[in-house]
């Protein structure tokens, strides 16, 4: 009987492991080595069923099958197609199953796409580190960990990396860069053009694998580089390289940040919140006048390298359970009209609509949305406009006000302060009368950053890429309105 039972699901099933790996094919660069694992693990499977049926003549098997959110990082699937009309393919296999009770156990990853997916209404996914990822694939991008072991090879990598510490930290004295970069109980890690052997980024850091902590010392990132995804990709790479080569007995980083550089640690896990004992790290790492000490400390279990993919499947599971309790992905019927005058008279919303008192939906929400003033022409335009901006990568210096006490100079230096989150409470309390009022707001942002940073700093980048795709959006509005 599970000989007939495992022959009719693949048989069932064949049709859709073609399409995957055919979906495989097209989407990744590397299909023989999807062939390799896909046959791969059938054939495991297989040959862990004949064993059992075969040799051991064993009639009780059971077949756990796991369910992640997503197959090959890159799609979100929907459950597959029914087998009848009223039972899921799930449903099936676990009616046909659960007439043997359990004396194997098998945690199977590969056939979950053949058991219980279907590609048909699949998506692309891109995560924000995709373009990194390709360009190390393509062999365009190298992370390469350097050590000063007197290889010619080593001392190239070091040198790049130490003119890149000291184009990029004007502040710091040029031969303290050099004399830590060389030293031989500091190691570094770089990002590496190949083709070139050019250095566009790299951190340079300090271990004390028997104090549990590691200093990062210098950190940085070639100015054409920037606003790419390369730091954070870095400081990935960094996490998951030391807790492999340490077999994780680092668990805490320290740095000591600039003001400029604040931001960027506190988006890769840094606080200013330091909760490691001063006895582990007083006297061992590098004080800088002026620098806030910060640190971050490491989530167990958590890969640091798919982070990205991590929340995402988090993300899927979180709506899947959600629309389990509440139904919110239910798809109600349009309303139905016996008579044809039906339409003339007044409906009863809550009786006559379906899915409208599932949602909760009453009366006085659509009284309360009557009685909201309309929004005008020029708040219509705006809205998106500031969306945009907000959302562009070059705008997070300006998200909000600069923060009093990270900066405690700039509210000497600047008398009348701008951010995109008082423009849009602004737009959102129709302070905005016309057009130029709105643009006069965003130049002063412009001008406020520029009045504070030195040119060359990656505020005063950002500034001009922000302000840049700002100029495009208009000159598209005003050929539109011509």
């Amino acid at each position: 009987m599970m000989m007939m039972c495992a022959r009719q699901l693949c048989k069932e099933r064949i049709c859709t492991a073609i399409q995957i790996f055919f979906l495989a094919s097209a989407q990744m660069r590397n299909p023989i080595l999807i062939a390799c694992c896909l046959l791969g693990g059938l054939s495991i499977i297989m040959t862990w069923l004949i064993w059992q049926l075969v040799v051991c003549k064993s009639t009780k098997v059971k077949i756990i099958v796991a369910r992640p959110s997503s197959l090959f990082c890159t799609f979100t699937l929907t459950p597959a197609k029914p087998w009848s009309k009223n039972e899921p393919a799930a449903g099936k296999l676990s009616a046909l199953l659960s007439k043997w009770p359990p004396s194997y156990y098998i945690v199977c990853m590969m056939l979950i796409a053949v058991l219980q997916f279907d590609f048909a209404h699949r998506h692309e996914v891109t995560f924000r580190d995709a373009p990194i990822r390709a360009e190390e694939r393509e062999g365009r991008l190298l992370f390469a960990t350097v050590l000063n072991d007197g290889s010619t090879a080593s001392y190239r990598t070091l040198t790049g990396l130490k003119n890149l510490f000291q184009k990029q930290l004007p502040k710091m004295p040029r031969e303290y860069i050099s004399r830590l970069v060389y030293d031989r109980a500091h190691g570094s890690l770089a990002v590496i053009r190949p083709g070139t052997g050019a250095v566009i980024g790299g951190i340079t850091y300090r271990l004390f694998v028997e104090r549990g902590f590691c200093e990062i010392v210098f950190c940085a990132i070639s100015s054409a580089e920037q606003v790419k995804g390369f730091g954070a990709a870095l400081m990935n790479q960094l996490k998951e390289r030391i807790r492999i080569l340490t077999d994780g007995r680092v668990q805490h980083y320290l740095t000591y940040a600039d003001n400029y550089a604040i931001g960027y640690f506190k988006k890769q896990g840094f606080t200013r919140r330091v909760n490691l004992d001063r006895s582990v790290w007083g006297g061992y790492i590098k004080d800088y006048d002026g620098g806030t000490l910060m640190q971050c400390t490491i989530v167990p279990g958590v890969a640091y390298l798919d982070v990205h993919r991590m929340l995402h499947r988090q993300k899927m599971h979180l709506a899947r359970a959600i629309d389990a309790v509440t139904g919110c992905a239910r798809v109600y019927g349009g309303l139905q009209f016996t008579e044809p005058d039906d339409a003339c008279h007044a409906l009863d919303p809550l009786e006559r609509i379906p899915g409208l008192a599932a949602a909760g939906w009453t009366p006085e929400m659509s009284r309360a949305a009557e009685d909201t003033p309309r929004r005008g022409r020029l708040y219509e335009m705006l809205r998106p406009l500031l969306n945009e901006l907000q959302a562009h990568p070059a705008a997070w210096p300006f998200l909000r006000p600069v923060n009093a006490e990270e900066v405690p100079s700039y509210y000497q230096a600047i008398t009348r302060p701008m951010d995109l989150s008082s423009m849009d409470a602004k737009l959102e309390s129709d302070r905005y009368g016309t057009l130029p009022e709105f643009i006069a707001d965003f130049n002063l942002i412009v001008a406020n950053c520029r009045a504070f940073n030195a040119p060359d700093t990656s505020y005063c980048k950002n500034a001009a890429n922000l302000e840049r795709f700002f100029q495009e959006r208009l000159r598209a509005r005003n050929s539109r309105a011509l």
